[in-house]
């Protein structure tokens, strides 16, 4: 098992993702503390769950907004199990708030769960490793709106933010002890917090359609990751973040997007597939704020674009699953956004159109899809 003897503390661990994690690491072996500030009777039922699965468990209540607490539930989970290996900040909320709506009430509520607790559960955790003189694992779950703007949201984002300098600096500063402090980031998950948005069937299929993978996470996502990295097959990864948002962060230009849910992912029509057999077609389109172009070939964007038709070219013979050719074409824009100080439209399409050539195909250059007028392969 990989998490066999070790013995993980999650915050917020009796609903959501915190849930998930608990049961996961129950079932690689660990012994597992379930934090919970209320609702005590779903912290039960989950030990009891974990319990008849044959694993170890146990539920303490801590208002992780306290330190006082925080250093409690430590001491609590050490004089249960002997020890501590590793701590899942977990516990988070939102109020979906922008910043002339937020109120000092609302901001520092937010804060207090969210950014307060996971910084003083990483000193009473260190403190606790050093005691032990043991290397030991912080994981913060954090979110993609560490990087990500989410306009109406400001204070959940600005507390994520914090979370990512907790454990860039916290990383840095612990691990010459042995201690390693790392973040995982999701997306969109099927948990409470998102239960707005999974009960409106609208914005739902709107959500979907910003992610690649076009489903939201479910839990278990989440908690499989969380399993790896406290395994002993993670141990050289520290100050970081693990991303597990199904593709949407990259698809809006590397989580600088500033709309709710950008791009839309759509799959080619049965008439397109059709009309370009072997061909994959990815297209994205995203309404975006008036800027000056930054299509030249000496633009970073190009050179982005440059680094996606490389990856695409690995990953493609992969898809085809059989020995290919591969081919990427960029569409260009209209010809006046190729000018530095030209206009772009509010309304941009984006497609990558990566081919499959089978080499059975290539013998010939009539049967090969380069004869219909398409410029030469571009070969990485």
């Amino acid at each position: 098992m990989l998490l066999s003897g070790k013995t993980i503390v999650v915050t917020g661990g009796n609903s959501g993702i915190g849930e998930q994690i608990c049961v996961a690491a129950a079932a690689e072996g660990a012994n597992v503390v379930v934090d919970y500030v209320a609702h005590a009777d779903d912290a039960s039922d989950l030990v009891e769950r974990i319990e008849k699965a044959g694993g170890s468990a146990v539920a303490l209540e801590a208002d992780i907004t306290r330190a006082a607490d925080l250093e409690r539930l430590i001491r609590g989970a050490v004089d249960r199990f002997g020890r501590l290996d590793v701590l899942v900040n977990n516990a988070g909320i939102e109020d979906r708030h922008s910043l002339l709506e937020e109120t000092e009430e609302g901001y520092d509520r937010v804060m207090a769960v969210n950014m307060k607790s996971a910084f003083f559960a990483t000193q009473a955790a260190a403190r606790q490793f050093l005691k032990q003189k043991t290397p030991g694992l912080i994981l913060n779950i954090s979110s993609v709106h560490e990087d990500w703007p989410m306009p109406g949201n400001i204070a959940y984002c600005v507390s994520k933010g914090g979370m990512r300098m907790l454990a860039r600096t916290a990383g840095v500063e612990l691990g010459p002890y042995g201690i390693r402090v790392v973040n995982i980031a999701p997306g969109a998950v099927e948990t409470p917090l998102n239960a707005s948005t999974m009960s409106d069937p609208a914005e739902l299929e709107k959500l979907n359609d910003a992610i690649p993978l076009h489903r939201m996470a479910k839990p278990e996502d989440i908690a499989d990751v969380a399993v790896f990295l406290a395994s002993g097959k993670a141990s050289y990864m520290t100050s970081t973040t693990v991303v597990i948002d199904g593709g949407s962060c990259r698809a809006a230009s590397g989580c600088d997007g500033a709309s709710r849910y950008a791009p839309t992912f759509s799959r080619p029509k049965a008439s397109t597939a059709a009309s370009h057999p072997g061909r994959l077609i990815f297209s994205s389109t995203r309404a975006a704020p008036e800027r000056k172009a930054s299509f030249s070939s000496s633009s970073s964007t190009s050179k982005k674009i440059s680094r996606s038709f490389a990856a695409w070219s690995r990953m493609a013979p992969r898809v085809a699953r059989r020995p290919s050719v591969v081919r990427m074409i960029q569409v260009p824009r209209p010809s006046s956004a190729h000018s530095a100080r030209a206009t772009r439209p509010r309304a941009s399409m984006r497609e990558i159109w990566c081919e499959t050539r089978l080499f059975s195909q290539v013998s010939s250059s009539a049967s090969s899809p380069c004869a219909a007028g398409d410029p030469a392969p571009r070969r990485g």
